[in-house]
Formats: C-alpha cells, sequence, structure tokens
C-alpha cells in the first residue's frame, strides 16, 4: 500500500515541482533529466502499486515487477545521462552506459515474467542465462541499484561542495542524500518483499529529494528572473 498511497503522491509533487522548474529554467539542464525521472518512475510505481494494492496475489505483483522493472531502469538510465548532460561532454559514455542499464533492466523483467509463468525450461539456448538470472535476481536488482543512485548522489555532492551559493550548495546535499538513501533502501525494498516497514526508506529517499527541489521556491531572492542562483551546483 506504501507504493500507491504514499511514494507514487510524492512522485506526483516531484512531477509538478520537477516539470515548474523546467518551465521556468530551461536552460538548467537538470531539470529535463529529473522530470523524466520522475515521470517514468511514477507510472511504475502506480502499475506496481495497484497489482499489490487491489489484487495482491503473488502472481499479480510478478507480473507488475516483469513489466514496471524495465522502466524502472528506464528512468534510472536519465540519471546516468544527468551528470554528462549537466556538464556537456562525455556523451558516448553516458549512452554506452544507458543502453547497459536498460537491457540490464529488460533482462530483470523478462526473468521475472518467466519465472512466474514456468517457462525457463522452454527457453533453449537461454535456459541457463535465465536460470543464474533467477537465482541471482536479488543481489542484482539491489547491486545495480546501489551502482546507480549512489554515484548520482555523490556527484550532488561534488556540486554542493563546489556552489558558492548556499540555497544551491544545501539543496544539492538534499537531492543527493535523497538518491543515496533510495538506493542504499533497495536493500530492504527487495528483500522484504515491498512490505510498508520496508518502503518508508524508498519514501525517505524521495521526500529529501523532494525537499531539496522545492526548498528555494518560496524565496524571492531564488527564484528571481536571473537563474544564477537558482540551479544545482552553480
Amino acid at each position: 500500500m506504501t507504493h500507491l498511497f504514499v511514494l507514487f503522491p510524492l512522485l506526483v509533487i516531484l512531477i509538478i515541482v520537477a516539470i515548474r522548474l523546467y518551465r521556468k529554467h530551461p536552460e538548467e539542464t537538470s531539470f529535463y533529466y529529473f522530470r523524466n525521472f520522475f515521470v517514468i518512475w511514477s507510472l511504475c510505481t502506480l502499475a506496481i502499486g495497484v497489482a499489490e494494492t487491489t489484487i495482491g496475489t503473488p502472481y499479480a505483483k510478478s507480473m507488475a515487477l516483469s513489466f514496471a522493472v524495465p522502466f524502472l531502469y528506464v528512468a534510472s538510465a536519465y540519471l546516468i545521462r544527468l551528470p554528462f548532460a549537466m556538464y556537456g561532454r562525455g556523451s558516448t559514455i553516458s549512452v554506452i552506459l544507458m543502453v547497459f542499464v536498460i537491457t540490464a533492466g529488460g533482462l530483470f523483467g523478462a526473468t521475472t515474467f518467466v519465472g512466474a509463468n514456468k517457462l525457463i525450461t522452454t527457453l533453449g539456448p537461454l535456459q541457463g542465462l535465465f536460470e543464474h538470472l533467477s537465482a541471482n535476481l536479488t543481489q542484482y536488482r539491489i547491486w545495480s541499484t546501489l551502482a546507480i543512485f549512489v554515484p548520482i548522489g555523490l556527484f550532488f555532492y561534488y556540486e554542493a561542495a563546489r556552489s558558492q551559493v548556499f540555497h544551491n550548495r544545501l539543496r544539492s546535499i538534499f537531492v543527493g542524500s535523497g538518491f543515496i538513501v533510495a538506493g542504499v533502501s533497495e536493500y530492504f525494498h527487495i528483500i522484504e518483499k515491498h512490505a510498508a516497514g520496508a518502503d518508508i526508506y524508498t519514501v525517505l529517499g524521495f521526500f529529501l529529494v523532494t525537499f531539496g527541489l522545492f526548498y528555494p521556491l518560496w524565496k524571492p531572492q531564488v527564484t528571481a528572473t536571473s537563474s544564477q542562483n537558482y540551479p544545482l551546483g552553480k
């Protein structure tokens, strides 16, 4: 229920904030990637939340995950691209990383699907691959999420360290901390099979991101026409 009634509404708020920020500051690259990340992640959260809350059977949850997980990695690919886009370099490397992450997400979703439908023994030459993924899927999802979210969080710590504007430094710290907490919480999130007590850590992570993005909006000196005192890491 945490997915549908807590995390999804919080992501909707993040979408609204990111859209508003991007409209006011289209020159700030990060807002474009935040917007896309939150939109895709919220749709996946909605699908998982509906399956867990209204249907509730293990099969329904597995089917929801099999379709949602690949798109969670598509959303994560936007995070991977974000630092490269902000600095306008390394586009080839970022594309390679994005393709790798999206492919991994597709394999994870397919593994959940064939496992739920007991199709692994029908896959012929691919049976060994999917048996390996099925046996280690939990660890792959945990470590891949950490490998995406934690470096992004550290990147925003770096942005905070180099910022000369207090508001931007503080909001970068909140955003970075939020992604690190959300990434680390994936361990509890998966191990506890999306129990509400485990999901609360993910909610906390995204709440910190929400606060970090929303923080300066009520301060006139920060939301002035000039964006020099507004974007992350400036």
